[in-house]
C-alpha cells in the first residue's frame, strides 16, 4: 500500500480539586496513583462510553463521523428495534447516531478494541490485533442493513504510564500505529475484505499518568477512509427513529 498521511485530532482532558485557600492548580499533575481500573482493562462497552460520556471526547468522535455540531441524537449498543431477527449482523449496534431531524442519513458503528503498552526507549507494542479482522464481518452488516454511513471505529487503549520521558501530550503509540491497523483491516480480500463504502476511523484513549483515566488522558482520532453515503431505506430510517426517541 503506498505511503499515506493521516490528520490525527487530539482532546485532553484535566480535572483537578480546588480546595479553599489553594493558590494555584497544576492541571498535568500526575499523581497521586489511582485504584480504578487502567485503560487497558476496560472492555469495549466501557470505553464507548467513556468516549460519549464526556462532551468534548463525544464532540471529537462526531466530527469524525461527520455529524452536526447541534441536535444529534446517539445510542449505544442497540440491539431492537434495529437488530430484529436473532441470526443477524451484527448482534447490535455499537453506536447509532442522527440528527433529531434527519434520521433518514443515520450512521452506524461498529467498534473493536484492541490495546497497547508504551514505555521509555521501548518499540510501543499493540495487542489483540487478531479482533480487528474479527470486526470487518459485523461492520459489514451495518452496509447491508442500509445505514446511510457506515464506520469500523478501532478503539487503542495505550497505557503510556512507563514512557516518562515525554510529557503527558506525547505518551501515545507512534504514528506508524494507525498505518498498522490500516494494513490489517485492509489485508483480507474478496468476501473477507471489508466493504469499499464502509468508512475507518481510529481513536486512540491515551492513560497518560498514575492518574485515573477519568481525571487524566488524551483522546486521539484519526480518519482512515471516509465512509461512502447510501440512501438509506425507510424500514430502517423508521427503526433508527424509534430507537433514538425521534418523532416523526
Amino acid at each position: 500500500m503506498a505511503d499515506e498521511w493521516f490528520i490525527s485530532e487530539m482532546v485532553v482532558k484535566s480535572r483537578a480539586t480546588i480546595k479553599p485557600g489553594m493558590t494555584e492548580v497544576s492541571l498535568l499533575e500526575e499523581g497521586p496513583a489511582s485504584d480504578k481500573l487502567p485503560i487497558t482493562k476496560r472492555d469495549e462497552a466501557s470505553m464507548m462510553r467513556a468516549i460519549t460520556g464526556e462532551p468534548a471526547f463525544a464532540q471529537l468522535l462526531m466530527r469524525k463521523l461527520l455529524m452536526p455540531d447541534e441536535g444529534v441524537r446517539y445510542a449505544l449498543e442497540v440491539a431492537r428495534p434495529i437488530i430484529y431477527k436473532p441470526d443477524m449482523v451484527p448482534g447490535d449496534v455499537d453506536l447509532v447516531c442522527a440528527h433529531e431531524q434527519n434520521p433518514a442519513q443515520a450512521v452506524g458503528v461498529e467498534a473493536k478494541q484492541v490495546r497497547a503498552i508504551t514505555s521509555n526507549g521501548e518499540e510501543d507494542e499493540l495487542k489483540r490485533t487478531g479482533k480487528i479482522l474479527g470486526g470487518i464481518r459485523q461492520a459489514n452488516g451495518l452496509r447491508e442493513l442500509g445505514f446511510h454511513r457506515s464506520y469500523y471505529l478501532v478503539l487503542v487503549a495505550t497505557d503510556g504510564r512507563m514512557k516518562t520521558e515525554n510529557n503527558v501530550f506525547a505518551r501515545g503509540v507512534r504514528g506508524r500505529t494507525v498505518t498498522a491497523i490500516q494494513e490489517v483491516i485492509f489485508s483480507e480480500s474478496g468476501k473477507r475484505a471489508l466493504h469499499p463504502d464502509v468508512g475507518v476511523v481510529v481513536v486512540e484513549l491515551v492513560q497518560p499518568a498514575p492518574r485515573a483515566f477519568d481525571e487524566l488522558s488524551n483522546v486521539i482520532a484519526t480518519v482512515v477512509r471516509m465512509a461512502r453515503p447510501v440512501e438509506q431505506p425507510t424500514q430502517l430510517t423508521n427503526r433508527v427513529a424509534d430507537a433514538l426517541g425521534i418523532k416523526r
